[in-house]
């Protein structure tokens, strides 16, 4: 994903443990990412990453 991204990997590893969250055009970038890899796995993170801000 980050290859996709065009971000490095340890920005993916610092999302996928929670160090930092991603936001603004990181979040369309992996929404769009996945879409290519696994339409439905960018609609739940969509889902979750909504669910988690409000």
């Amino acid at each position: 994903m980050a290859t996709i991204i065009g971000i490095s990997h340890s920005n993916i590893h610092r999302w996928v443990n929670e160090v930092i969250d991603p936001a603004g055009n990181p979040i369309l970038a992996i929404r769009d990412a996945l879409e290519k890899i696994n339409p439905e796995a960018a609609e739940e993170f969509i889902r979750l990453y909504l669910d988690k801000t409000t």
